[in-house]
């Protein structure tokens, strides 16, 4: 998906920004482009999200004990937010509530993040 994404970027800063560096390239959100590879990047959201929770219940099975809350620590991602905007979270955790649709508002933030 990267390669891909990087591709459609490249495209499109060749054709708006030559000057840009390729490493800086961009595909605009209001595109069809953009709609794809925003809907890409829920699909990894959703399957990573459900890896994390498999390896919660493994654990949990392992030890015997009962889950009491979960924290998805999600980081290096993108995050939309109500405004609308795009945030690239690269070695970070979001720290607002509503970073995403399904957020329980539970977050663990390493202090490495």
């Amino acid at each position: 998906m990267y390669k891909r994404g990087m591709q459609v970027a490249e495209r499109y800063r060749n054709r708006l920004s030559q000057q840009t560096l390729k490493q800086n390239a961009w595909t605009p959100a209001d595109t069809k482009e953009g709609d794809d590879y925003w809907a890409a990047l829920q699909t990894i959201r959703t399957w990573t999200k459900g890896n994390h929770e498999a390896v919660h219940e493994l654990v949990r099975d392992g030890l015997g004990v009962d889950l009491k809350d979960r924290f998805w620590n999600e980081h290096n991602f993108v995050f939309r937010r109500s405004d609308g905007l795009f945030y690239h979270g690269k070695g970070a955790t979001p720290a607002w509530s509503d970073f995403a649709a399904n957020s329980s508002g539970l977050t663990l933030i390493p202090l490495n993040m």
